[in-house]
């Protein structure tokens, strides 16, 4: 196999792992943002502090590998470059990981480790308000991963040379 073909296998596999992995967080953030995270103001406050911690503890195991693929993957698009991934649409997405990544570590982290000590109206608000980035930018990365896999599939049918 050519090294041409074997980029363009490579840059298939990373944007379906890409559009996988985002699609999954997609639908994780939008629970969260609209059922989950309101949710906590429900909680008894007597039992708050461990349901948090039940939360931080078991939310890792369903958000982090796909975010860790999702990270490898829109590396892979940056580094490795092949034709038919959009080089702008590529680092794009990449920023918008970094973005998400740097909101959990700024704002969710922090409101978490305060949240998990008691219940405050005023951090879980800030919680709530502020996880609108993560949202944002994880449905518009769906939105480029998609266009990015379609632009690729699309190509051989609209004529360009498949690789």
């Amino acid at each position: 196999m050519s090294l041409a073909r074997e980029r363009a296998v490579f840059g298939r596999v990373a944007l379906l792992c890409q559009l996988v992995c985002t699609a999954w967080m997609v639908g994780v953030i939008w629970v969260i943002q609209l059922v989950h995270y309101p949710s906590f103001a429900f909680v008894d406050p007597d039992v708050y502090a461990a349901f948090q911690g039940f939360h931080e503890a078991q939310i890792t195991w369903a958000v982090g590998p796909p975010m860790l693929g999702e990270i490898g993957c829109a590396l892979a698009l940056v580094l490795v470059s092949t034709p038919q991934v959009s080089r702008t649409l590529a680092w794009v997405g990449l920023a918008l990981v970094g973005l998400i990544w740097f909101s959990t570590a700024v704002m969710q982290v922090p409101a978490h480790a305060a949240l998990g000590v008691a219940f405050d109206a005023d951090v879980h608000r800030q919680l709530v308000n502020s996880n609108w980035v993560r949202t944002c930018a994880w449905s518009l990365r769906l939105v480029i991963a998609v266009k990015m896999l379609l632009d690729v599939l699309l190509k051989p049918m609209n004529g360009a040379e498949d690789a």
